[in-house]
C-alpha cells in the first residue's frame, strides 16, 4: 500500500489518470453507452486538459502567514525510523503523547546525524514520522524559562521580553492581513478584467423532459425557441422599428390631445365656478343691501315710537304736575279753614270731620306715586296758637269702605300736634 500525501499525489495521479483515460477506454465507454460519435476528431485533446481558473474572484495562492516568534521545523525527526518498516499507530501516538523520551542518549546520536538533512531529503517513512511525531513550526526568539526560584528582577524582565515579543507578532499580523486584502482586491478587480462576461449567460433549457429527440414536449420547445428566434429577427428589423414608432407616434398624439381636452375641460370649470362664485357675491350684497334698509327702518320706527314715549311720558308728568299743584291748593285752602276753625274754637268738629271725609271722597285717589321730591311740614304761628288750647279729642267718625285707602284726617292732625314731620309725596300713576 502506497502512503498518499501532498508531495505524491500529483504524481500518483497523472499516472492513474494516463493509465484509466486512454483512447481505447474512451472509446469502449462511448460504444456502452449505444452512441458511437461519426468524428472521432470532435473532441480535440486540448479538450481533456485540466480546466483554467477563471474565477472573477481573488484566488491567489498566499501561503499562511505565521507569527514572528514561529518558524518552519527544518530538523529532522527525533526517532529512528527504517526505510523499510513503517511506524506502526501505536508507536506514533507513543511518540507524540511523550516527547520527554526524544531526550535520551540512545536517540542523541541520530538527531546529530540527520540533523543535515532537509525535507526534501527524507523518506516518506521518515517524513510520516516527523509529521506525526514533532510540530511544524518552532519557537524563535522566546526567552529561556526562568528557574523555579527566579527573583522578581528575573520574572519583570521575561514579562517584558514577552511583551516585547506579542506586540511585534500583532504588528506583523495586522501588516500581513492588510497586505493581503490589498492584494486579494488587486488580483479581483484583474480577474474581473479577464474573464469577467460582458453578455448574459444563454438560457439553460429544460432537462425533466423526455430524452427522445422526437417527443410532443421537446417538439412544442424547439417551436418556441424557433418563434422566439424569428420574433427576434422581426423585432430586430427596420420595418418593425418604423410601425413601433408610428404605433408610439399616435399614441403620444392621442395623449396630447387628451390632456388639451381635459385642459380645456378644467377652464370650462373653472370658470363655471367662477361665474357661480360672483353670483352668490352677488346675491350676498343684496341681501346685505335689502338688510341695511330694514334695520334703517326699524332704527326710524324704533326713533319714532321713542319720541312718542318720550311725548306721553312729558304729558303725563305735566299732568300730574298740575294735578299736584290743584290738590296742594286744596290743601292749602283746607289748612287755612282749619286754621280759623281752630282760632274759633272746638265747635262744629264733628260736621268738619265729615264734610272733610265727604270731600275726599269726591277728590280722585293716586293709587301710584309718582316722582316729586319730599315735601317738609313747617309749622306756622296758627300751630303754636293751636297748642295753647287743648281741646279734648272727639270720637272717630266710621270711614266709609270706598275710603279706606285714604289718610284719616284725625290722624293728620294728631300728627300735627306732635310736631313737624316729612311726609311722603304721592306718585302719579305712569298711564
Amino acid at each position: 500500500m502506497i502512503p498518499i500525501r501532498k508531495n505524491n499525489f500529483i504524481s500518483h495521479y497523472s499516472k492513474a489518470r494516463e493509465k484509466a483515460f486512454s483512447k481505447s477506454t474512451i472509446i469502449s465507454a462511448w460504444k456502452k453507452t449505444g452512441i458511437v460519435p461519426f468524428d472521432r476528431t470532435a473532441i480535440p485533446p486540448e479538450a481533456y486538459a485540466p480546466a483554467l481558473n477563471t474565477t472573477t474572484k481573488a484566488a491567489q495562492p498566499i501561503p499562511a502567514t505565521v507569527p514572528a516568534f514561529m518558524a518552519p521545523n527544518e530538523a529532522p525527526t527525533s526517532s529512528e525510523v527504517d526505510d523499510t518498516n513503517t511506524p506502526s499507530p501505536n508507536i506514533l501516538h507513543a511518540a507524540s503523547s511523550n516527547p520527554s523520551s526524544d531526550n535520551s542518549p540512545s536517540t542523541a546520536s541520530s538527531r546529530s546525524t540527520e540533523s543535515t538533512k532537509s525535507i526534501e531529503e527524507l523518506t516518506d517513512d521518515q517524513y510520516l514520522a516527523r509529521m506525526t511525531t514533532e510540530q511544524m513550526y518552532e519557537y524563535v526568539g522566546l526567552p529561556p524559562r526562568c528557574q523555579p526560584r527566579a527573583g522578581r528582577e528575573e520574572l519583570r524582565k521575561e514579562n517584558i521580553l514577552l511583551r516585547n515579543l506579542l506586540d511585534k507578532s500583532c504588528m506583523q499580523m495586522q501588516r500581513d492581513y492588510a497586505l493581503k486584502k490589498l492584494m486579494d482586491r488587486e488580483n479581483e478587480c484583474l480577474r474581473q478584467r479577464l474573464f469577467d462576461k460582458e453578455n448574459k449567460p444563454s438560457k439553460k433549457k429544460k432537462t425533466n423532459l423526455q430524452r427522445h429527440l422526437t417527443s410532443e414536449e421537446n417538439l412544442a420547445e424547439l417551436a418556441l425557441d424557433e418563434w422566439k428566434s424569428a420574433m427576434k429577427i422581426l423585432f430586430a428589423s427596420d420595418g418593425f422599428k418604423a410601425h413601433k414608432k408610428s404605433l408610439a407616434d399616435k399614441q403620444k398624439a392621442a395623449e396630447l390631445e387628451e390632456k388639451e381636452n381635459e385642459k380645456k375641460r378644467k377652464e370650462v370649470r373653472e370658470r363655471e365656478r367662477e361665474r357661480k362664485k360672483r353670483e352668490e357675491e352677488e346675491k350676498k350684497r343684496e341681501r346685505a343691501h335689502q338688510k341695511s334698509i330694514k334695520d334703517a327702518e326699524k332704527a326710524a320706527v324704533k326713533q319714532a315710537k321713542a319720541v312718542e314715549r318720550e311725548a306721553a311720558r312729558a304729558a303725563r308728568a305735566v299732568a300730574a304736575e298740575e294735578k299736584r299743584a290743584a290738590a296742594a291748593a286744596k290743601k292749602e285752602e283746607r289748612e287755612k279753614k282749619k286754621a280759623v276753625k281752630a282760632k274759633k274754637g272746638g265747635k262744629g268738629k264733628k260736621q268738619q270731620l265729615h264734610n272733610e271725609s265727604d270731600e275726599s271722597d269726591d277728590e280722585p285717589h293716586e293709587v301710584c306715586h309718582s316722582e316729586t321730591p319730599l315735601e317738609t311740614h313747617i309749622p306756622s304761628t296758627n300751630d303754636t296758637q293751636r297748642e295753647e288750647v287743648v281741646q279734648p279729642r272727639p270720637r272717630p267718625h266710621p270711614v266709609p269702605r270706598r275710603t279706606a285707602g285714604v289718610i284719616n284726617m284725625g290722624a293728620v292732625e294728631l300728627m300735627q300736634e306732635m310736631g313737624p314731620t316729612r311726609r311722603l309725596a304721592r306718585r302719579a300713576c305712569p298711564n
